[in-house]
């Protein structure tokens, strides 16, 4: 008589869990006992395929990198339009994860997230700047991405109604005018994104070669 038994798991079904735990509950809630829990492992036994949790985390962003999209640079590649686009996948990776772009400043960077950068360089070394130019765009439009995930964050942890209506009230109406006004814009949601406006200024500014 033969049993059904269940595959042995792996790594990638590991961090798939704690993926999926991250993304339901936030990062907070992943414990090793939480994700022992969700894979029907005992603690002791998740260390056979991760060796400590900066090791899980790194392996989350590593699972999420697999997303982004990065065209063959060829003799087609146009480099303007594919960083905007690659930008862009980056930026809704970390909206489909939110606890993502922490990661991503915080872990130890793997594989994959080394060719995500080599990609990325690549790209730019196809533009016809300069090595120096090029190595400051690189910086350039990688910070506006993680940089603007990282604020939205931030604000809307601190956005509720409460803390802003304190916070407004200790503003005086003549002197800081026109922060009051920009702080009611954004309470009507009339601001619109400003992602990939911004993206497009940084993306344009770069000269173009004779």
């Amino acid at each position: 008589m033969t049993t059904n038994r269940p595959p042995p798991l792996t790594r990638d079904a590991v961090v798939d869990a704690a993926i999926r735990i991250a993304d339901r509950d936030g990062l907070s809630k992943l414990s090793m006992r939480n994700l022992a829990a969700e894979v029907g492992l005992k603690v002791m036994s998740l260390y056979t395929h991760v060796k400590n949790k900066a090791d899980l985390h790194s392996a989350m962003v590593e699972r999420c990198v697999e997303q982004l999209e990065m065209p063959a640079i060829d003799d087609g590649f146009h480099w303007r339009p594919a960083l905007r686009a690659h930008s862009i996948g980056l930026k809704e990776m970390f909206e489909r994860h939110p606890w993502s772009v922490d990661l991503w400043v915080r872990s130890t960077p793997g594989p994959r997230r080394f060719d995500v950068m080599e990609w990325q360089l690549a790209a730019f070394g196809t533009s016809g700047l300069t090595e120096q130019a090029a190595h400051t765009a690189f910086h350039a439009l990688f910070n506006h991405t993680v940089g603007f995930m990282l604020q939205r964050q931030a604000m809307a942890s601190t956005g509720d109604s409460a803390t802003v209506d304190e916070m407004i009230s200790t503003l005086d109406p003549e002197r800081h005018a026109h922060v009051l006004q920009h702080v009611d814009q954004h309470r009507r949601g009339d601001t619109g994104d400003s992602f990939e406006y911004t993206l497009d200024l940084l993306l344009e500014s770069y000269p173009r070669p004779e």
